[in-house]
């Protein structure tokens, strides 16, 4: 037995046969392989073996051995490429003395050491490892090394401590944060969600699934919208709602987010819910405030033009009738009726309605309503604007007799004022149809009321101005004939003592006669004057249009003003083109227009030039009347063409005339369809422009009611 063969040990002088058990066996060539030598693991077969070597050598772990006192036995592993290490180049070199006593790694050497086995953590520079230490025992129970795993964990503690952040992250936002599996298993929610849900922990997920707190109509909108599209484009986001612990539903602003493998497959989703209910209770709020502005505009927008309407007429059958119309389009209502007060019958009569037939119509003009058959319902307007009208067998009598005559089912009605009372009545109502007037509706029946009595109460006005006028019209008329006719016979017996009829004059009854003569005349100018005004203002001024060729028209008026034109110190300048344009218009009043000026410009020119220059201009012709005269304060240029009116105040007066000149002459231009216009400087003189059309027409004569 000379040959020691596995099991046998060779001692000094004899040989000695040792018996071992299969586990004594194992024990001891492992420990026998903590030599010097690198390892070779025998696995019983080649193919095995090989396998487990290129797995230790090319995996990112470290295989280790130490011996009792801590020297490497074993270093190998891919892992050791981190640490600087070559595989082997620990062997024989003691860890305590590699690492410093501060090392982790030294105190989990001898912990491993001391017989514990355990698996702990150290970091190496830069890099995390996960060690596994396992203490090896010999026969006898004490620890014969140190077996040893170590795996580079530091992608996978990053990983972690990247995980526990954002775990922070989420735990610290307001929001719900949830996490679920392609299944809808909800496997995570931050506090904030777990609050909003109402649960207590993270325990009671364990059956939850993520559409189970919210209403029916959310779920359909996740499951049909929100899913599909995350999972077609990543991300959906949208307003859901959440029902909370209290059974609340809470408005939540949503986005469902899907993360995917690296191979394309749902991993899982998550999502985010913001509630939103002070937001909607802002919207609502705004939409509200919205709703109540859009009113409001709607409402002054319909006044307005109702008003527009109303107030672009001054003649009352014409506004009440527009009246009715607005009414019916503001208030959307059937047919709409003008009731006005006539006090000499005490009666309220029609006059004017909408959406009736001719026939109704002239039913119900015919009617007459007296005070005391509506006297319940002007008892309520003496107290409100605006009031309803149901005509039921509530109602009195009178007024569903009245309402059959219209054939209205619901009505209401508005007071017209004038000051305290209540000259007339708008109506408004349905027929052969239930209805109601809203809040809205009846904010536009009250301002009906009172832009209605103000357009009324505006024409009552103009009517009685317009009579007014009429009737001093009518008497300037009346008086100015009646001054005429004495006034003619002390001209013409002036005339007669001028012409020597009565005997010769001596040169001082000359002179007085010559001076009672242009007194005459002045007065005579006056009169007549006064006369185109009340013409003019009653409307009797008619217009004979026709050609009118222009040089022969200015050569009228130089004979005709011969007289001023002799004016010592001021001479006479005539621009006239050779061939103007023919004029139609009406020469008799253009020569009054342009003599008025010309007959200005001489009085108030006591010296230079004054000149008339003839301009085609802008589709028209332009007559210039320039003077070099005393000229007119800018203040006063505002007011010259308003009847009566002078340049100058009357105790300061030096020139004669009543200021009715330049008034006719803008009156008559009106007629024409003229435009004048006036440039002066004080002490430089004035310019007068008029400009006159190619062509005038007639103007429109104005309907009197």
């Amino acid at each position: 037995m000379g040959s020691n063969s596995k099991g046998h040990r060779p001692e000094r002088g004899r040989a000695r046969r040792v018996v071992t058990s299969p586990a004594q066996r194992h024990r001891r060539t492992t420990h026998g392989s903590l030599g010097g030598r690198r390892p070779r693991f025998r696995t019983g077969a080649g193919e095995s073996q090989e396998r487990l070597q290129a797995v230790v050598t090319s995996a990112p772990i470290v295989l280790f051995a130490l011996d009792p006192s801590g020297v490497f036995t074993l270093s190998e592993g891919k892992g050791l490429e981190a640490l600087g290490l070559r595989p082997g180049e620990a062997v024989g070199r003691s860890v305590f003395e590699l690492l410093p006593a501060v090392s982790p790694v030294v105190a989990h050497v001898r912990r491993a050491l001391a017989g514990e086995t355990f698996v702990a953590e150290a970091e190496m520079g830069s890099l995390v490892f996960e060690t596994r230490y396992l203490p090896v025992r010999m026969p006898g129970g004490e620890v014969g090394g140190i077996i040893g795993v170590s795996t580079d964990i530091t992608e996978r503690r990053r990983a972690q401590e990247a995980r526990d952040r954002l775990i922070e992250i989420l735990e610290a936002t307001t929001d719900l944060v949830g996490i679920a599996d392609t299944n809808g298993q909800a496997v995570y929610y931050n506090t904030a969600g777990r609050r909003m849900l109402g649960l207590a922990d993270r325990g009671e997920l364990g059956h939850l699934r993520i559409f189970e707190h919210q209403p029916p109509w959310a779920v359909d909108l996740v499951l049909n919208e929100g899913v599909p599209v995350a999972l077609r484009d990543g991300v959906w986001s949208g307003e859901t709602a959440l029902v909370g612990a209290d059974g609340r539903e809470i408005p939540v602003s949503q986005v469902i987010i899907a993360h995917r493998r690296p191979d394309g497959a749902v991993e899982y989703c998550s999502t985010i819910a913001r509630d939103i209910s002070e937001r909607k209770r802002i919207e609502g709020a705004l939409n509200a405030k919205t709703g109540q502005l859009r009113e409001e505009a709607e409402v002054a927008a319909t006044l307005a033009r109702v008003g527009k309407e109303l107030i672009s007429s001054l003649q009352t059958p014409a506004i009440v009738r527009r009246l009715c119309e607005l009414t019916c389009e503001a208030l959307g209502c059937d047919c709409s009726h003008s009731f006005i007060w006539q006090r000499e019958e005490a009666v309220y009569i029609p006059v004017a309605s909408h959406g009736d037939s001719d026939e109704r119509w002239e039913t119900i003009r015919a009617m007459r309503v007296p005070a005391s058959v509506a006297a319940g319902l002007l008892g309520r307007l003496e107290h409100d604007d605006v009031t309803e009208v149901v005509f039921d067998d509530t109602q009195e009598a009178s007024i569903n007799a009245l309402a059959r005559q219209f054939g209205v089912t619901f009505g209401i009605c508005m007071a017209l004022r004038r000051g305290g009372e209540i000259f007339a009545i708008q109506t408004a109502g349905y027929r052969g149809r239930p209805g109601i007037f809203n809040v809205r509706q009846e904010r536009i029946a009250r301002g009906i009321a009172q832009i209605g009595s103000l357009a009324l109460d505006n024409a009552r006005l103009v009517d009685e101005l317009e009579r007014a006028s009429r009737l001093k019209s009518d008497f300037v008329a009346t008086m100015s004939h009646e001054l005429r006719t004495p006034l003619n016979a002390i001209m013409g017996y002036n005339d007669l003592l001028r012409a020597g009829e009565f005997g010769p004059l001596t040169v001082e009854q000359g002179e007085i006669a010559r001076r009672v003569d242009k007194c005459a005349r002045e007065l005579l100018d006056l009169i007549n004057a006064t006369l185109d005004v009340s013409r003019l203002e009653a409307g009797r001024l008619p217009l004979d249009l026709r050609e009118t060729h222009v040089p022969a028209l200015i050569g009228e008026i130089d004979i005709e003003t011969r007289e001023l034109q002799d004016k010592l110190d001021v001479d006479f300048v005539w621009n006239v083109p050779d061939a103007p344009p023919t004029l139609f218009t009406d020469p008799t009043k253009l020569k009054v227009v342009l003599k008025n000026l010309i007959g200005n410009a001489v009085k108030f020119t006591h010296e230079g030039t004054v000149s008339v220059d003839v301009v085609p201009c802008d589709g028209g012709m332009e007559f210039r009347v320039s003077d070099t005269g005393i000229g007119i304060d800018k203040q006063s240029v505002a007011i010259i063409f308003e009847p009566f009116r002078q340049a100058e105040s009357a105790p300061n007066r030096r020139y004669g005339g009543v200021g009715l000149g330049l008034y006719i002459v803008r009156r008559l231009l009106d007629m024409l369809g003229g435009t004048i216009t006036v440039e002066s400087e004080i002490g430089r003189g004035s310019q007068f422009r008029v400009w006159v059309p190619l062509s005038a027409k007639p103007p429109a004569r104005r309907k009197r009611p």
